[in-house]
């Protein structure tokens, strides 16, 4: 889509005379009056096909898009979330895992988990609140031998975190503030409670 949009545009008769390019001529040949109109709504309409052929792309090839991203907007890209090893230590089993990651999200349902298989691999795990409409709207990144969260992305308090190495946690994204009843409030207090937690060790 985003390849026919540019060759729509590189087409349109507008780039000669300004001017011909939106101006329909009504009074002509039923043929021509359809070609004008063509060329208008096409031109106009290319914006918006654009922009979202391009989001699309951006979100279905994000391994190519985000380092993209990164680079136009001049933003360091943020440390990838990984375990760190503890010697004599074995990894934490799935159970205490997914208590550690219904502490972080309480009231959520795990829809999805994805095992470490590195060294310093995480495991990820989805949830789902009833309210959402998708399985993966909520994630939880733990370290697999410490069981501490690495990311969190929650729906409900409209924020995602990441913490690493004991650096203060990157805001990546907020939205307007949440005007739900008191299950938000306590889990924004769950979630304030645990970051400082997290910190202090």
């Amino acid at each position: 889509m985003l390849i026919l949009s540019l060759t729509g545009l590189v087409l349109w008769p507008g780039w000669r005379k300004l001017v011909t390019g939106f101006k329909i001529k009504w009074q002509a040949h039923i043929k021509r009056v359809n070609f004008d109109i063509y060329k208008v709504a096409g031109v106009v309409a290319v914006v918006f096909l654009a922009m979202i052929s391009f989001t699309d792309f951006c979100w279905n090839f994000y391994d190519f898009s985000y380092p993209v991203i990164y680079a136009a907007t001049f933003s360091p890209k943020p440390p990838d979330p990984l375990s760190k090893p503890i010697a004599g230590k074995l990894p934490l089993g799935v159970d205490e895992i997914l208590q550690k990651a219904n502490a972080a999200l309480p009231g959520a349902k795990t829809t999805y988990i994805s095992l470490p298989t590195e060294k310093e691999g995480i495991f990820k795990i989805s949830k789902k609140f009833p309210q959402d409409i998708t399985n993966y709207q909520n994630r939880v990144y733990l370290d697999q031998y410490s069981g501490e969260v690495l990311w969190l992305q929650d729906s409900l308090y409209f924020k995602q975190r990441r913490w690493v190495s004991g650096n203060l946690p990157k805001k990546i994204s907020v939205a307007s503030k949440s005007k739900d009843s008191e299950a938000v409030t306590s889990r924004r207090a769950t979630t304030e409670t645990f970051t400082e937690s997290s910190f202090q060790k």
